[in-house]
């Protein structure tokens, strides 16, 4: 950590702890370094990532990129330093996993540019607000060697303007800028970047980076603070992707999206009375031999117990109302309930695959209609 550099948010939140334990430790020896904080606040990269997402988030979707680049063997592909025949061969490692960022499809083109994929080490991106007009923004953890200033000049030169939103440079694309042209989602037209913390922030506009900044500045409650996906979020451990949906949003109209034929709608709505409609649900999954976990929070355990015996007998015998194809050709699939909690174990791969189910409404995780 650079003298005189604001601290990083999880590292503020917890310095009165730390300066407890730095006070036992000095007879031993000396406290030094940023790594020595992450150690004993433990927490993973998710847990990261809710320190700057808002309180209010009802969607997210976390990809922990750097874990996943380490597990495929392709972590030694650096950022600008890549040809394109090494950025290929990353592209192609990442392209049936559930990994990757909303930076990784431009990796190719992108691979000399001031940031890049390659820069990131885990993504958190959210919606929040109200959920007929969210908004929305995408979080990048990036490394110590990404060039702020350089990034700032190579976007001015792009056409963005720069301004101060909360202490932070601020960089806005007119409409004559095509972010994607420039190796960015095309959604990025304003990015928040914030050096002290290793953060660049994108959105489509200034609003939703207004929010992040609060966020960042302890003037918001973050996800972290709320707590608001608390035990869906920590059901499973070393998580490298996960996609957590709340409230309404769990069960919302593309979480029921059902066929438009009617031979599939029939089959597909044989057993689904018979489920819960969770209040948080989310896809879960892990990196070592990698496998999908649905996890739905139900109001009680009652309502658990009820949700694990429907959805158990329907997952056996019964049809994916997406697809028409039966539960039991997507792979070996466990149902369990821990608490007001319902569990299902999917060795699915790839696991995009599940990625795939869960986001068009379908797989295990699927809802009762509303």
């Amino acid at each position: 950590m650079s003298p005189g550099a604001r601290a990083p948010r999880a590292v503020r939140r917890a310095l009165p702890a730390i300066a407890v334990l730095a006070a036992a430790a000095t007879a031993a020896t000396a406290l030094t370094g940023c790594g020595l904080v992450r150690d004993l606040l433990g927490g993973s990269t998710m847990d990261d990532a809710f320190e700057y997402l808002p309180a209010d988030s009802f969607r997210v979707t976390f990809s922990d990129r750097a874990s996943q680049a380490e597990r495929l063997g392709v972590d030694d592909v650096g950022p600008r330093d890549a040809t394109e025949e090494d950025a290929v061969g990353y592209l192609e490692a990442l392209a049936e996993e559930v990994a990757g960022t909303r930076l990784t499809p431009f990796v190719v083109a992108a691979r000399e540019a001031a940031l890049n994929d390659l820069d990131v080490e885990w993504e958190g991106s959210a919606s929040w607000g109200d959920p007929d007009a969210p908004e929305g923004a995408t979080v990048w953890k990036v490394g110590d060697d990404l060039d702020f200033d350089a990034l700032a000049d190579e976007l001015a030169a792009l056409g963005y303007e720069e301004q101060q939103v909360a202490g932070f440079d601020v960089l806005t694309g007119g409409r004559a800028t095509d972010p994607a042209a420039a190796g960015y989602p095309p959604f990025a037209r304003a990015l928040l970047l914030d050096p002290d913390d290793g953060l660049v922030v994108a959105a489509a506009a200034v609003g939703p980076l207004e929010t992040v900044a609060d966020v960042i500045n302890d003037d918001a409650d973050s996800l972290a603070d709320d707590d608001g996906f608390g035990e869906v979020a920590d059901a499973v451990e070393d998580v490298e992707y996960a996609v957590l949906e709340a409230g309404p949003a769990a069960c919302a109209s593309r979480g029921d999206r059902l066929p438009r034929s009617a031979q599939s709608a029939q089959a597909g709505l044989a057993g689904l009375a018979d489920l819960g409609r969770p209040e948080r649900r989310a896809l879960l999954v892990r990196g070592e031999d990698p496998r999908a976990t649905y996890v739905l929070e139900h109001a009680d355990d009652e309502a658990a117990e009820a949700d694990r015996d429907a959805r158990e007998a329907l997952l056996a015998d019964g049809t994916d109302p997406v697809t028409g194809r039966p539960f039991a050709e997507l792979g070996e699939l466990t149902v369990e309930r821990d608490g007001s909690l319902v569990l299902v174990e999917a060795d699915v791969d790839p696991p995009s695959v599940a990625l795939g189910a869960f986001q068009r409404g379908g797989g295990p995780a699927v809802c009762a209609p509303g």
